[in-house]
């Protein structure tokens, strides 16, 4: 089993801020951890990461959230918990230095956002050789050409 890496102060501001929401609004946890685990991936794969499926799934996203809510409500942690002083450095981040916190809260947003900005098609396909192999680029590429056919009749991609 590949070894996951350690977890950022960004994501643990991150996963801190959304359970501070979570019990604001009364969302479900189960949907809270969805969400953060799907950000996070997002943060790493949009930061040219290669992730597995474990990497910062709901399990593990759960459990980090479970410890940082026990490190917000004073209760001990779960035994053996390695970084226990970095869940407690965290919180007490929050509450004695919100600027700071919220810094790290903005660099996790703009992280895990999307960026589709001067992306163009010929680095998206670029992007797709690289991930793929050429037989499933050459069946992608002719998919791509029966959508374009399909909802742009008449006008061609550049590259398609």
């Amino acid at each position: 089993m590949i070894r996951q890496p350690k977890w950022t102060e960004i994501e643990d501001a991150f996963v801190l801020d959304a359970f501070l929401k979570m019990k604001a609004s009364g969302m479900k946890r189960s949907d809270c951890v969805q969400q953060v685990s799907s950000q996070l991936r997002a943060m790493a794969i949009n930061h040219g990461m290669k992730i597995d499926d474990t990497f910062r799934n709901e399990t593990g996203v759960s459990r980090q959230m479970y410890d940082l809510e026990a490190a917000w409500t004073g209760r001990p942690l779960s035994s053996a918990i390695l970084g226990s002083k970095h869940f407690e450095q965290i919180v007490n981040l929050y509450r004695t230095d919100r600027e700071t916190f919220d810094q790290l809260l903005q660099e996790a947003q703009k992280m895990s956002n999307i960026q589709m900005k001067g992306i163009t098609e010929e680095d998206f396909w670029n992007w797709l050789a690289e991930r793929v192999s050429s037989k499933q680029l050459s069946e992608f590429y002719r998919i791509a050409q029966k959508i374009n056919n399909f909802f742009l009749p008449g006008q061609k991609s550049s590259l398609i």
